[in-house]
């Protein structure tokens, strides 16, 4: 399908994909800012968040019961 260099097409693809610039319906903004604006804000604390608790979770002092 992507020849012998599977990992070179792929990122060719993505690339390939993401040099479509989709607009706000009504707008100019794009799209992809849109939702760095909206999502951004939201999605990063909450990362951070659970990359706390599976520290928590999984750090030495952690006694679970399994």
């Amino acid at each position: 399908m992507f020849g012998d260099d599977y990992q070179s097409a792929f990122v060719k693809t993505l690339l390939r994909v993401q040099n479509n610039i989709i607009n706000l319906p009504g707008g100019s903004e794009h799209f992809d800012i849109y939702l760095a604006n909206a999502i951004y804000p939201v999605l990063v604390p909450g990362l951070e968040e659970t990359s706390r608790e599976i520290d928590r979770l999984t750090g030495p002092e952690c006694k679970l019961l399994i």
